[in-house]
């Protein structure tokens, strides 16, 4: 993986470039391509030719011993596939290989909305913090002032315990927010295999909305979701497993 650099802002589009290129779940999906396109190019060969050899009259008596007369017959036979069985086995593996995009690509879109939440999170501990550090300044003038009025015996002392309570609550509360932006950075970094996160802060507005899309546009997203398609590709493959055993059944 690439690693952020020290003092970097990281965006939401940099942390999905990480995880598409460095996933484990997404790099094996090439390996299974490889695997589908090997069985394509098997599936597409015809059957072998077969050489074989027969050798007769070789072990006579008398003159006809041993060599003297024997007949060699060479032979080279093949299977005569009829039925469309080749092409039955050709679209087989070709939709196998289509229903494996189909499924990378439904991986791909989960692992990029887990990326937004995580990455959602760190904005949000972010904010938390920089919170957690205007309540302790606030807190800390509070007790300024408290401190005064009670040098000048215009509140009592309990004025000013009490302003120091609630600046220890709001200096513990920084503590957990640094705590929880440590975490989620973290658990967003190790989506593309980083221990020890090296970016700073994250880019963005936690509380930016997109625009909602129209209905006609969430209906054309709707049509090309890769949860159909997959329906789509398993009625395929069903169709195809049910073609090929219709030509297996045919003999050659």
């Amino acid at each position: 993986s690439a690693p952020a650099l020290a003092a970097e802002r990281l965006t939401l589009d940099d942390a999905i470039r990480r995880v598409e290129l460095s996933h484990p779940d997404l790099r094996l999906t090439g390996a299974r391509k490889a695997i589908l396109s090997a069985e394509m190019e098997r599936a597409s060969l015809r059957p072998p030719l077969v050489l074989g050899a027969t050798l007769e009259n070789f072990m006579g008596t008398g003159e006809r011993r041993f060599l003297d007369n024997a007949e060699a017959t060479v032979t080279l036979a093949s299977v005569f596939e009829r039925g469309g069985k080749l092409d039955a086995r050709k679209t087989l593996a070709q939709t196998r290989i289509d229903a494996l995009g189909v499924d990378r690509e439904a991986k791909r879109l989960d692992l990029l909305a887990e990326v937004a939440r995580r990455y959602l999170a760190v904005a949000s501990a972010q904010r938390q913090r920089e919170i957690a550090q205007l309540d302790i300044g606030q807190r800390t003038r509070t007790i300024a002032a408290a401190r005064h009025r009670f040098s000048a015996g215009a509140s009592p002392q309990s004025v000013v315990f009490a302003a120091e309570a609630a600046l220890a609550r709001a200096e513990l509360e920084q503590a957990r927010a640094i705590q929880r932006e440590a975490s989620s950075k973290q658990h967003l970094a190790a989506l593309w295999g980083e221990r020890e996160p090296r970016f700073t802060t994250v880019a963005g507005d936690p509380y930016a909305l997109p625009r909602v899309a129209t209905f006609v546009e969430l209906a054309d997203w709707l049509k090309r979701t890769p949860e159909i398609a997959q329906f789509n590709g398993e009625q395929r493959i069903r169709e195809a497993r049910l073609q090929l055993a219709r030509t297996q059944a045919t003999p050659d």
